[in-house]
C-alpha cells in the first residue's frame, strides 16, 4: 500500500514539476505552434467525422489494424488542422472556435 501511495505522489509531483519547469523555461512560442494551438479546439470538434470517414474508406482494403491506424493518423491529423484553420477564417466562426 505504501508503494502505491509513493507512486501516485511521485506521478503527481512529476506532472506538476514538469509543467512548472516548461512554463518557466520555454517562454517564446514559434508562429506555427501558436497557429496550431489556436486551431486545437476546432480540431477537437472536426476530427471525429474525418476519422470515421477515413476508417470507412479503408475498411476492406486488407490493412492490419496498425496499418489502418497509421494511415488514418497520417491523413487525418493534417487534414483536421487544415479544416479547422479554414473554418476559423469564416466570419463569426472564429468567435466559436
Amino acid at each position: 500500500m505504501l508503494w502505491a501511495v509513493y507512486e501516485s505522489a511521485l506521478c503527481v509531483a512529476l506532472c506538476v514539476g514538469l509543467l512548472t519547469l516548461f512554463r518557466e523555461t520555454v517562454t517564446r512560442r514559434p508562429r506555427l505552434s501558436g497557429e496550431l494551438a489556436a486551431d486545437a479546439c476546432g480540431v477537437y470538434i472536426v476530427h471525429l467525422p474525418l476519422v470515421v470517414t477515413a476508417q470507412y474508406c479503408l475498411a476492406g482494403r486488407g490493412l492490419s489494424a496498425v496499418g489502418a491506424w497509421a494511415v488514418v493518423c497520417v491523413l487525418v491529423v493534417p487534414a483536421a488542422f487544415l479544416l479547422a484553420a479554414g473554418l476559423r477564417g469564416l466570419p463569426g466562426v472564429r468567435r466559436v472556435l
